[in-house]
């Protein structure tokens, strides 16, 4: 087992996507929370934590899309050595999938992965840090307690210090010893518990010790042997003991002046929170929010405080973030502003609202989650795109056609609402509806106006937006033309639709090409396919046969993940039996090993 860590600018437009994820998951909207999950792999090329494989197959299952979740969860099985056999076994989420025969497969595939996991474990070194861990933590474990009944600086509390400092001198020799003849092993020789303990007691202890194993331990996390927000602890504290500002903002002093808890000194304070998520760290506040502490300066998600009054137009709230929230829509009784939508119906008001001003920099499709904080908030919207320098005046006096607008009630996906591409209404009156409508290409530097609404009152617990233009640019060609042959049984090979060798894993470049056959399957509800896996000759038949097999249906689990419904699709293997290309070059086995796709009626 190893740890993954990204570079800043991909873990910061990752992890939107994994929050977009739980905010869907939170709220019970299950099968979008799984798409998120989908979205965000596909992002960072399908190189994530099997923790958030995990989380997605979690949310498949409670979805009742039981083949996805089996295939997330037999991927950190099979590929990430997936062993926490307790998790799995006592997970509610997963309770659904117990009846289903590939249930039994999976606990036992598992329960090899344990044996062959602790044969893989130096079992001595495993016990003698079990035995530091324990003594390093269980005074500590006492200080709260002596604190809150005798005081900070009792003669109690002293005695305590002088305890933990006797038992950390002696642990700091014992794990030196470790680290100097063996380096910073990894859970894969430890266990988990074993590696956290290195840490543990490094980081208690003195300076020069600290700053001794500080390259050890950074190396370490290079190779996936230490985690890298336990790095970051631990270049906080190297950080002040050097009479410097912290890096991740980790660390909490005393304030001498209150004697209240607060953050220590932190070094280029406006992006912190980037850099806590290039480590796999919560942001800053929520942090904070374990010691009661408020961050009084400028943060880097912006945090609504304006308060927008009904229909005034006074102030619009510019977004320069891919998450901004939560905010607050706040009532007043002040102006109200008439819409006009069609010539059917012709008003809609604007109250208790909130105004969003933004501009997008890449020529991309516009897409966006507004995610109520409570599922019961019914959140609506209206988007106008700014032509002139006076554009918020303009919606004021002279009213313009919006470029689409969501008021109906949102009760299938738990209130949230917004942009999307998997639906095609431009514009939804008020009423029962899905929440949302489509998304649309926009130009590199196009500025539009966002109003958010909640007109049945003005004590929501607010909401959250997510963008997400900074990765969706598509392919030219946009909409996408069609890929597949229309004659009934004529096979169709999509070019560039690539496996790794010898194994039904597809390669990068695949996606581009099946992103398009899923854009034709969308806007074409009728078709049918069918994905027929050959292979060359090479090695086994029958090796060959479950190979082709697999790989035709590793395309079609693909495709049900972007929410392609199942009974559209099958698939079957036909191995080298159907050559198209002479066996006998490489160029002609190249040909052989492919996927082709028929129409089916």
């Amino acid at each position: 087992m190893g740890f993954a860590i990204y570079g800043q600018t991909n873990a910061s437009k990752y992890n939107v996507l994994i929050k977009k994820a739980d905010n869907f998951y939170r709220v019970k909207n299950y099968k979008s929370s799984a798409l998120a999950y989908s979205q965000a792999f596909k992002f960072n090329k399908w190189n994530v934590p099997k923790e958030d494989r995990y989380n997605a197959a979690c949310s498949w299952t409670l979805a009742g899309i039981f083949d996805s979740a089996f295939y997330q969860l037999n991927f950190i099985v099979s590929i990430q050595n997936f062993t926490n056999l307790e998790q799995i076994s006592t997970d509610k989420d997963l309770k659904s999938l117990h009846k289903d025969k590939r249930w039994k497969k999976l606990i036992d595939r598992i329960e090899e992965n344990i044996v062959q996991k602790e044969a893989k474990l130096n079992q001595p070194l495993i016990k003698r840090l079990d035995s530091i861990r324990i003594e390093d933590q269980q005074y500590r474990s006492k200080i709260n307690d002596v604190i809150k009944n005798y005081g900070f600086d009792s003669n109690e509390m002293k005695s305590l210090f002088k305890i933990i400092n006797e038992n950390d001198s002696i642990n700091l020799i014992k794990v030196k010893g470790i680290l100097d003849n063996y380096g910073w092993l990894g859970p894969d020789v430890i266990g988990e518990e074993g590696n956290i303990t290195l840490f543990l007691v490094i980081q208690h202890a003195n300076q020069s010790t600290q700053e001794k194993y500080l390259p050890m331990m950074r190396d370490a996390v290079k190779n996936g042997n230490a985690h890298p927000s336990n790095l970051a602890l631990l270049e906080d504290r190297i950080a002040l003991g050097q009479g410097k500002k912290q890096i991740y903002g980790s660390q909490i002093i005393k304030d001498l002046k209150t004697g209240k808890d607060t953050l220590a000194p932190v070094e280029d304070f406006e992006n912190v929170d980037k850099r806590r998520e290039a480590v796999g760290l919560e942001p800053l506040q929520e942090y904070l929010n374990y010691f009661g502490i408020v961050i009084k300066e400028k943060t880097t998600i912006p945090k609504s405080k304006t308060k927008f009054t009904n229909g005034d137009f006074e102030t619009a709230l510019e977004i320069q973030d891919s998450i901004v929230g939560p905010t607050y829509v706040t009532g007043s009784f002040g102006l109200k502003k008439d819409f006009g939508f069609n010539n059917k119906e012709s008003f809609y008001q604007e109250q208790n609202s909130a105004w969003f001003k933004f501009t997008i920099d890449i020529d991309t499709i516009l897409t966006f989650d507004i995610v109520p904080e409570n599922a019961k908030d019914d959140f609506d919207f209206i988007l106008f795109k700014c032509s002139g320098p006076n554009c918020i005046d303009s919606i004021k006096t002279n009213p313009q056609k919006p470029e689409r607008w969501c008021f109906s009630i949102n009760y299938d996906k738990n209130g949230s609402t917004g942009l999307s591409e998997y639906t095609a209404d431009k514009y939804l009156g008020p009423g029962p509806g899905n929440g949302y409508v489509s998304a649309f290409p926009i130009k590199a530097g196009e500025t539009f106006y966002l109003m958010v609404n909640w007109p049945y009152s003005y004590l929501s617990k607010g909401f959250t937006i997510y963008f997400y233009n900074y990765w969706l640019k598509k392919p030219k060609g946009f909409p996408i033309k069609k890929l597949l042959n229309n004659t009934l049984t004529t096979p169709t090979v999509l070019e560039n639709v690539l496996f790794d060798n010898n194994k039904a894993v597809l390669l990068d470049q695949s996606f581009v090409v099946l992103d398009k056959l899923v854009s034709q399957l969308q806007a074409d509800k009728t078709i049918r396919i069918e994905a027929v896996g050959h292979t060359d000759n090479v090695g086994d038949e029958l090796m060959n046969q479950k190979l082709s097999e697999q790989r035709a249906k590793v395309i079609v689990d693909y495709l049900v993940s972007q929410n392609i419904n199942k009974n559209r699709l099958s698939f079957k293997g036909k191995g080298s039996k159907q050559p198209i290309a002479s066996n006998d070059t490489e160029d002609g086995r190249r040909k052989n090993r492919r996927v082709e796709f028929i129409i089916k009626k």
